[in-house]
């Protein structure tokens, strides 16, 4: 697993939730199953399920209040079903890796790109997204899945 800097833009069709950070093992998995109800409501192809964390100055503690967003990457649709927001993540820079492995295990794509981030006198571009990316590849458990983790940063090139 190796790290690497890319520039891309995402465009996400979803739901926005906000919880506390010690709720995150219950908020996201529900939010998830909410947004299931609305996808046979969507127009086109959507295959390629998109979590997004807004990022914060405050350091991690249990009670930190997190934004976050699941949907489906996508262009903009010419209607949205109630309930459902188009979310931009503008062009930028980010460090990404591709984390193979049961999803149990992400904490080590994270501490990769951190890694690379470090190692690059970089640092994470707090006004914008962490994005997790999910396709066919993914399966939770299984030690082949993979998904893509895209961290914004703001790199001294």
């Amino acid at each position: 697993m190796s790290s690497q800097l890319i520039q891309k833009s995402f465009g996400i069709v979803g739901l926005r939730r906000s919880c506390t950070f010690k709720e995150y093992p219950v908020a996201v998995p529900a939010a998830r199953a909410a947004f299931e109800a609305y996808k046979n409501e969507l127009s086109g192809e959507c295959n390629t399920e998109l979590i997004v964390y807004a990022m914060s100055e405050e350091a991690v503690h249990p009670d930190r209040q997190e934004r976050f967003a699941v949907g489906v990457m996508m262009m903009k649709p010419d209607r949205l079903p109630n309930g459902l927001e188009y979310i931009e993540i503008r062009d930028q820079w980010f460090a990404a890796v591709v984390y193979r492995g049961p999803i149990a295990g992400i904490g080590k794509g994270y501490s990769n790109i951190h890694e690379y981030i470090r190692a690059r006198k970089g640092r994470e571009d707090k006004t914008s997204f962490v994005v997790e990316l999910y396709d066919r590849r993914f399966h939770p458990d299984a030690e082949e899945s993979e998904m893509e983790i895209y961290v914004p940063v703001v790199m001294e090139l």
